[in-house]
C-alpha cells in the first residue's frame, strides 16, 4: 500500500551565562607577574530556533519496486551576544571591551526534495536515488556592522546494489 506522512517540530534553546574573571600573567616557573590581576566581566545571551517540515511519500509499484519521494525544509534563526568588559584601573569602573564583544545573528533555510527507486529481482536489489538541496543563509555581524550571504544549490545522486547470497546474508 502507498502512504503519506507529514512531519512538524520546533526547537527553541534560550540561555544566559554571567561570569567574572581574574586575570593573572605568570612566568614558566608559576611566579606572578603582575601584582594586581585583571578582573574582567563577561555575559554571552543566546537565542536558536529551529523549525522543520518533512513530508515523505511511497508507492509501492508492479514486481517488488517502489517509488519514495519528499520534500523537507528547516528554518533556523540563531542570535548570540557576547559582551565584555574589563576593569578600567584608573576610574575603578568596568568598561565595554570592543576587540572581544561581539553580537551575531543569523538566519538559514534548507529546502531538500528526493526521490528513490527500488526493485528487487530475486536474488539481486536496485536502489536509485536523487536528492536536490537549496540553502539560504543570511548573517550578519552587528558590533562590526558586517553582513555576508551564502546561498547554494547542490544535487546528490546514489546508488546501491545488494545481493542475497543466503537468506541471512547480502552482499
Amino acid at each position: 500500500d502507498h502512504y503519506l506522512t507529514i512531519e512538524g517540530s520546533h526547537f527553541n534553546f534560550n540561555n544566559t551565562n554571567k561570569n567574572t574573571f581574574e586575570e593573572h600573567y605568570l612566568d614558566a616557573n608559576m611566579n606572578s607577574l603582575s601584582l594586581d590581576p585583571k578582573l574582567e566581566y563577561q555575559e554571552t545571551t543566546g537565542l536558536t530556533q529551529s523549525n522543520t517540515v518533512q513530508a515523505d511519500f511511497a508507492l509501492p509499484m508492479k514486481k517488488g519496486s517502489k517509488l519514495e519521494v519528499g520534500w523537507k525544509s528547516i528554518f533556523r534563526e540563531s542570535d548570540s551576544d557576547l559582551y565584555y568588559e574589563a576593569l578600567n584601573d584608573s576610574s575603578g569602573n568596568f568598561e565595554n571591551d570592543i576587540t572581544r564583544s561581539n553580537h551575531f545573528v543569523s538566519e538559514e533555510q534548507i529546502h531538500a526534495a528526493y526521490s528513490t527507486f527500488g526493485m528487487q529481482r530475486e536474488k539481486l536489489g536496485i536502489q536509485l536515488g536523487l536528492r536536490y538541496e537549496n540553502a539560504l543563509t543570511n548573517s550578519e555581524l552587528i558590533t562590526s556592522n558586517e553582513t555576508f550571504k551564502n546561498t547554494y544549490q547542490s544535487f546528490f545522486p546514489s546508488a546501491h546494489l545488494s545481493y542475497s547470497i543466503t537468506e541471512k546474508s547480502d552482499l
